[in-house]
């Protein structure tokens, strides 16, 4: 029972004094507007911990100062790693990426099909 109350004091200790959440939007670097379902992964002594974006691409990380670093990335842009203490603003721009894909050619014959 002490155990149990200790751990109640601890937890209720940890709550009250835990930062307050912090905020981020992910835009589009170039039409500056908002990617939604983006990866966000947040890193700490080689533990990770993963989500998504909401739809306005935004997302909130909770007592950030828990967390060394964070990765967003994104189909189509290039992934950034970053601290969480070096953000300043509440706006992360990702930029998009494209790659040129080498030539496909395909060869079709003639599908003869029988029926038995």
């Amino acid at each position: 029972m002490i155990l149990f109350k200790s751990l109640l004091l601890y937890f209720s200790i940890l709550c009250f004094t835990s930062k307050e959440n912090n905020r981020f939007t992910v835009i589009d670097r170039q039409s500056r507007k908002p990617i939604p379902f983006a990866i966000v992964q947040t890193y700490y002594s080689g533990i990770s911990d993963g989500f998504y974006c909401n739809m306005d691409g935004t997302f909130e990380i909770k007592n950030h100062d828990v967390f060394d670093r964070c990765r967003i990335s994104y189909i189509g842009y290039k992934s950034i790693v970053f601290k969480i203490t070096d953000l300043n603003k509440s706006t992360i721009e990702i930029e998009p990426v494209s790659y040129e894909l080498k030539e496909v050619i395909i060869n079709g014959s003639d599908l003869i099909m029988e029926s038995k």
